[in-house]
């Protein structure tokens, strides 16, 4: 074996002799090149548009609560008032037991119509005073020429002093009945204003009263769909209770939320909403149709909990 041994390594320096003899170095083992297999794809150029995907809920810009004004017992409900009913504006809901309110119309009417022969009657007094204020001018005319007569005799010699006096004394009596009818006048025109005060007052009442009247009927002022009707005949109802709502259904508008980083991507640079495009379809509709709108508006205040925008 030791020979066997030697003898390879002498073979092997032979040929490392000769190789370096010959000028030339061993040469080194040439690579086989590698082919990998790919999927490839042609670039095309084109504008990308990226897609914002959230939620949010569909709600009505346009809806009413139909609530009472005073309190009572509903004698009546209107034709259709029901969950989903279509109704228009100016059609009945509900009406109250209009017997209270009817009374009270009754009574204000009463009030006004003795209110307005109170005007009168003072307005009567009044042309009365101011006859009887003439009358006693007159006199008090006639008592004074009486009395220019009487000294005119006196300073002849043909009357009297005592008939002076007297003359003199029904002057001042004619003059002082002229006062008194003058207070009289003066007092019938301060009735004849209360009096229009008083009818004044007894109409507001008179149309506060056919207000309440009015208000016993509930109607819609919108036109649209019912929802959540709580309204029965016989139910007896608070003021300010709610009977209805509706909804008008070609109001309707999408609500969602965004966060600072999207929104930034749907706004311009003053931070209002650009008035792009988009698609609404019902969670869990994944074959329903789509409804196309646009952005309108965005909330002035932040999401609850947090710090994006709302959008309309």
């Amino acid at each position: 074996m030791t020979l066997g041994l030697l003898g390879a390594a002498v073979v092997g320096l032979r040929d490392a002799m000769r190789a370096d003899g010959e000028g030339g170095a061993p040469k080194p083992r040439q690579k086989a090149e590698r082919a990998v297999a790919t999927q490839v794809i042609r670039i095309t150029p084109a504008r990308i548009q990226p897609v914002i995907r959230t939620w949010g809920h569909v709600r009505s810009r346009r809806t009413l609560d139909v609530r009472t004004v005073i309190g009572g017992t509903v004698v009546e409900v209107g034709p259709g008032v029901v969950d989903g009913a279509r109704i228009e504006a100016g059609d009945l809901v509900a009406r109250l037991d209009p017997t209270s309110a009817e009374n009270a119309l009754a009574t204000a009417r009463l009030d006004v119509a003795d209110a307005e022969a109170e005007l009168a009657e003072a307005g009567k007094a009044i042309e009365l005073a101011r006859a009887e204020l003439a009358e006693a001018a007159e006199q008090a005319t006639l008592r004074a020429r009486a009395l220019e007569r009487t000294q005119t005799l006196r300073r002849r010699a043909i009357g009297s002093d005592a008939a002076v006096d007297e003359a003199e004394a029904a002057l001042v009596a004619a003059r002082l009945a002229e006062l008194a009818r003058k207070k009289a006048l003066a007092e019938a025109e301060a009735r004849r204003d209360r009096a229009r005060v008083q009818l004044e007052r007894r109409r507001l009442a008179e149309a506060e009263a056919r207000r309440r009247l009015a208000e016993t009927e509930i109607r819609s002022t919108l036109a649209g769909n019912l929802a959540d009707v709580s309204v029965a005949p016989g139910r007896v109802v608070a003021p300010n209770e709610r009977l209805a709502r509706v909804i008008d259904p070609d109001a309707l508008e999408v609500v969602f939320d965004l966060t600072a980083a999207e929104f930034r991507r749907v706004a311009d640079l003053g931070g209002a909403p650009l008035p792009l495009a988009l698609r609404a379809r019902l969670a869990g509709a994944d074959d329903g149709p789509w409804a196309a709108g646009h952005l309108s508006r965005a909330g002035a205040e932040a999401p609850d909990g947090a710090s994006g925008r709302r959008l309309y």
